[in-house]
């Protein structure tokens, strides 16, 4: 047996070094989207958590809104987001229509809206 059919050419492992160099960093890319897109998953998660936690305040709550805006940093989990509320008037004066937007604290792209509407509760006699 010659010594040339017992192992690799110099050639040979160079162009197998490149083909796996090309594949790990397509599955490093890969890798990388996957995690950008998780935290994308959760950022737009607890913004909607904030807004439905917002809109269930409203509704649990004993006072009637006053039309206008109000803004507000609320924490969720490790992160801050800032809540933008603004309330206006609706045909029926029974109802205030309430437009939540949350984004990231300190600017951003918007993460959630939501929309909801509030009902006067009318006072019990004691």
């Amino acid at each position: 047996m010659s010594l040339r059919a017992r192992g690799f050419t110099l050639v040979e492992i160079l162009i197998a070094l490149v083909i796996l160099a090309i594949a790990l960093s397509a599955a490093g890319r890969a890798t990388n989207l996957s995690i950008d897109a998780a935290r994308e998953v959760r950022l737009k998660t607890l913004a909607a958590w904030v807004a439905q936690n917002r809109a269930a305040e409203l509704s649990a709550g004993a006072e009637f809104p006053a039309p206008g805006e109000s803004q507000s940093t609320i924490p969720m989990a490790d992160l801050s987001f800032d809540l933008r509320q603004t309330v206006s008037d609706t045909p029926n004066a029974a109802f205030r229509r309430v437009a939540i937007v949350v984004r990231p604290a300190g600017g951003g792209d918007v993460a959630a809206t939501l929309t909801t509407y509030v009902a006067r509760v009318p006072r019990r006699a004691p």
